[in-house]
């Protein structure tokens, strides 16, 4: 018997963001929606379909992605999810299409929502910026008021997982696997006290010295720049770059830490 709709479990209802390739399939699921499913990140999938990472029918999630392919934006949508304890929960889904500068079609951000967007908020996302902008915000809302990780510690963490994604959408799993080989041995080389698995890049504490995160992204900045190049890479950690308070952009390039970028 099908389970019914309740009310969300969380006093704190933060968004929760999936990416998908070309083909539809969810390539990163962020650390909301696993926390949404209450599933923990051994269990992140790397391909499945929209409709099974939601755990619902797949006519819904079907149709929303056709629509993304076809208009480049969908407002929020009335959906659902269910949880991996069996419990299917209301739910409130948009997205954006997202696309290479020759407009090649590379796949979709996902946003979905536990509550119903009112207002500008229901029909504020139109492009792929728009998403990282509310991503870029939620981790620094959501870091500040869980006391997760420092300034450096999630601006690392948010660029490292948009060169994953682009590289998945572009270069399949195995640019993904060798993005995690390349941070780990970093980590291991620098003696720095992280590490990246499923897609997650942990910090164990909040006292890595500021040359970790440098270290640690320009490793990433550096392989990603290699396998697809400057221009793509560079325009993607901008978006991010362009979300974030002057005061603390500022203290980014003091340490320099878009150096591989300009070389």
């Amino acid at each position: 018997m099908k389970p019914t709709p309740t009310s969300s479990p969380f006093s704190f209802q933060p968004q929760a963001f999936l990416f998908t390739n070309v083909a539809g399939e969810v390539i990163f699921a962020d650390r909301s929606f696993l926390r949404l499913k209450k599933r923990p990140a051994t269990r992140a999938v790397l391909s499945d379909p929209l409709h099974s990472m939601l755990g619902i029918d797949e006519p819904s999630p079907a149709r929303l992605m056709r629509d993304l392919k076809r208009f480049g934006s969908v407002d929020y949508r009335a959906l659902s999810y269910q949880s991996d304890t069996g419990s299917l929960y209301p739910a409130w889904a948009a997205g954006v299409a997202v696309y290479t500068e020759r407009e090649s079609y590379l796949g979709a951000d996902v946003v979905i929502s536990p509550e119903p967007p009112e207002g500008a908020a229901a029909c504020a996302l139109k492009s792929h910026s728009d998403v990282l902008q509310s991503y870029t915000r939620q981790a620094f809302m959501q870091a500040k008021l869980l006391k997760t990780g420092t300034f450096l510690q999630v601006y690392t963490t948010l660029c490292i997982e948009a060169i994953l994604i682009l590289l998945t959408r572009i270069g399949g799993p195995e640019m993904r696997t060798t993005l995690e080989r390349i941070i780990n041995e970093a980590a291991r080389t620098h003696a720095i006290p992280a590490s990246m698995e499923y897609g997650y890049l942990e910090f164990v504490g909040r006292t890595a010295h500021f040359d970790a995160y440098l270290t640690l992204l320009r490793a990433g900045t550096k392989y990603a720049i290699d396998a697809i190049g400057k221009r793509i890479v560079g325009r993607e950690l901008q978006m991010i770059d362009r979300h974030i308070d002057p005061g603390l952009l500022e203290l980014i390039t003091q340490l320099d830490m878009r150096s591989g970028l300009d070389q």
